[in-house]
């Protein structure tokens, strides 16, 4: 009897501490998609910004261009500056799509009880 108590108290200790990992790797994980969730925000704003500033140096470089101040090559060089930009932009975006995603999916309770 005295065995089959130890061993049923073993086995529930066990189970605790599989249960606390659980919850904290949970945690961590949550944790982890809003710190990503955030850093992707952030670096939207900034691109957001320079593709806005790039569109303008643009737009500037153009005239210039046509008043034949500026050649050619340096409106290649700016547009190609821009699109690098939007580029970046995209990515952040698609960045931050994958982190939402993350977050909901961490959140979930069925996704660590499925996860096994």
């Amino acid at each position: 009897m005295q065995a089959a108590t130890s061993a049923a108290r073993a086995e529930l200790d066990q189970a605790v501490n599989n249960y606390n990992q659980t919850v904290l790797t949970a945690i961590a994980d949550v944790e982890n998609s809003f710190s990503q969730y955030y850093a992707y925000k952030e670096q939207i704003v900034l691109y957001r910004k320079l593709v806005e500033d790039g569109r303008e140096e643009l737009k500037l470089s153009v005239e210039l261009y046509k008043k034949g101040l500026q050649n050619f090559q340096t409106v290649l060089d700016v547009l190609r500056s821009l699109l690098s930009y939007e580029n970046s932009l995209v990515t952040a975006k698609t960045n931050i799509a994958s982190s939402i995603i993350s977050v909901y999916k961490n959140l979930s309770p069925n996704y660590y009880y499925y996860a096994k």
